[in-house]
């Protein structure tokens, strides 16, 4: 996954249920202990997010930055050359 484009549920799923099984964490549950049953359990917050995240606007990937190989390194200029 490298955020290029929201995955499908199944894969969203299956990437939070193995963390939580291997925790002893019940996505089914209470988030806060304090909530006693009553708030919004992990799984249906997940997929509030995820639903988000998928009606937003998809935004343009960040330009890639530009190396130049022959500016000045930070102490100033150095004898060798940059190759």
């Amino acid at each position: 996954m490298r955020g290029l484009t929201v995955p499908r549920w199944p894969a969203v799923y299956a990437i939070a249920v193995a963390p939580a099984k291997l925790s002893g964490r019940d996505l089914e549950g209470g988030r806060w202990p304090e909530d006693l049953g009553q708030g919004p359990s992990y799984l249906t917050v997940l997929n509030q997010r995820w639903n988000d995240a998928r009606d937003e606007e998809p935004t343009p990937p960040a330009p890639a930055p530009v190396i130049d190989p022959w500016a000045a390194p930070a102490g100033g200029y150095g004898d060798e050359p940059p190759f």
